[in-house]
């Protein structure tokens, strides 16, 4: 059975529509058209807004957007039916703890808002009329609906990878990048530059989720936080041209709860550096793959030559692969072997105290029994 991306990419290639003309018809940027095509849907924020993506391409596409869903849906209803013991082990001692509870509380928040925003959306795009008019209309409403959503700029961005959890970047007034930072869609927009003489360049950067102004003046640096992002990142202003400016970009990582322990048990505080698992993946032959990450579902099925996948996690990612030799693996930007070529393998990488440094969490990588 075709998945719900099968469809959408199939139906893009068959009206000889490009990606980079889909983003300049929909405003989606082209991480997210590839995310809807390759069933990648763990780069969305929640479900809800998943959903409503789907249903807005589908309608691009001239598709039925209820069968588009049905069957995202009964793929996901399999995928939840696997058993996966290892995920509900503790990682550490009191680890699991401290993680759960900053994890359910932003998840209750983050889920409020997004079901909010993708109300708003899938009401912009639902089906009205024939089908030449629902493609005006759809695209008209969700233009409406990006233009003013605070999730989601209706700028194109670049998007960039947190290599070991940092990246620079020069962007223009009005350009931008996003990244993913814990499964959450991260966008920063320059909005001005000034450049005044004998004075360091002043910028006020527009933030996604949330759609805040930072100003920054060159050299200065600050953190960004809140409900909305599961993790924290430090923003930087390097250095600026007369039309350009240079930032870099930081995971802070989760640190919610940090200033309690502190506090207590000074000597308890994992290392920023190690506390987020990053994994890439690049498949360098045709290949299957089961993920869970911090234990809900993620990617499934099979996988093209040359296709990319990355996950930022809490506390696990759980990897089967058909094919270990056909995959290059990612962890915290040092590359992993899964196998030999030719051997399925399962395994579940995630965080464990070091025994020698109880200050610090190692990543290790095991066989799922």
């Amino acid at each position: 059975m075709k998945s719900a991306g099968n469809i959408l990419k199939q139906a893009r290639e068959e009206k000889k529509i490009s990606q980079a003309k889909v983003a300049e018809d929909t405003h989606f940027t082209l991480r997210q058209i590839e995310a809807l095509e390759n069933d990648n849907f763990s780069i969305f924020p929640g479900e809800t807004y998943a959903l409503g993506f789907l249903r807005a391409y589908a309608n691009y596409l001239q598709l039925n957007p209820d069968h588009v869903i049905q069957v995202y849906r009964s793929s996901r209803i399999e995928e939840s039916e696997i058993p996966i013991k290892e995920l509900t082990k503790p990682v550490g001692p009191g680890h699991g703890e401290m993680i759960g509870g900053n994890a359910k509380t932003i998840f209750m928040a983050g889920s409020v808002i997004l079901i909010l925003a993708a109300g708003i959306l899938l009401l912009a795009t639902g089906k009205k009329g024939n089908t030449s008019q629902t493609k005006t209309v759809e695209n008209g409403s969700l233009k409406s609906y990006l233009a003013n959503s605070d999730l989601v700029p209706a700028e194109k961005t670049e998007n960039v990878r947190l290599e070991s959890g940092q990246t620079s970047a020069i962007i223009s007034p009005g350009g931008g990048i996003d990244f993913s930072l814990q499964n959450t869609e991260v966008f920063i927009i320059l909005r001005k530059l000034e450049k005044p003489e004998g004075a360091p360049a002043r910028a006020e950067f527009e933030i996604y989720p949330g759609k805040t102004i930072v100003p920054l003046e060159e050299g200065a640096s600050t953190e960004i936080g809140g409900e909305r992002f599961s993790s924290r990142f430090k923003l930087t202003f390097d250095t600026a041209t007369l039309n350009t400016v240079k930032i870099l970009v930081q995971n802070l990582g989760e640190v919610a709860e940090a200033t309690a322990v502190t506090e207590a048990e000074p000597d308890n505080i994992a290392n920023p550096s190690n506390f987020i698992i990053h994994l890439e993946a690049e498949f360098t032959g045709r290949n299957y793959i089961d993920s869970f990450v911090d234990g809900k579902p993620g990617k499934k099925g099979m996988m093209s030559p040359g296709s990319r996948i990355q996950y930022e996690a809490n506390n696990s990612i759980q990897l089967t692969v058909g094919d270990a030799g056909a995959v290059r693996i990612f962890i915290n930007g040092k590359e992993e072997s899964l196998g030999p070529r030719g051997r399925k393998v399962s395994k579940i990488i995630r965080k464990e105290r070091d025994p020698v440094e109880q200050t610090k969490y190692k990543i290790v990588i095991k066989d799922v029994e």
